[in-house]
């Protein structure tokens, strides 16, 4: 959805994608409403950087102190973000 904020891609213009599309969403992005898609799921405790894979390798206490100053890294636990994200992914492409 962050694509889509930037280039008016998003609702309420009405753009709708023709290919059946699931979003997640950070806590910052579903306080802020973030919905795009057919499928809009909160993951609950991941910040913005957590969809990315620099806190599956960085040590969480560099990903945890950043966060103080970017949304990094969430209270949630990396790997289990990442397995849920690909469990629930797959799952909406069958």
């Amino acid at each position: 959805p962050a694509l889509g904020m930037g280039y008016g891609m998003l609702p309420p213009n009405g753009a709708k994608s023709k290919i059946p599309s699931v979003t997640y969403t950070s806590d910052e992005y579903n306080k802020a409403k973030v919905r795009y898609g057919d499928l809009t799921l909160h993951v609950r405790g991941a910040y913005h950087g957590n969809f990315v894979d620099a806190p599956l390798w960085a040590p969480s206490v560099v990903m945890r102190t950043l966060s103080l100053l970017i949304p990094a890294a969430g209270p949630s636990n990396p790997v289990e973000v990442h397995d849920q994200l690909a469990e629930s992914a797959s799952e909406f492409i069958r």
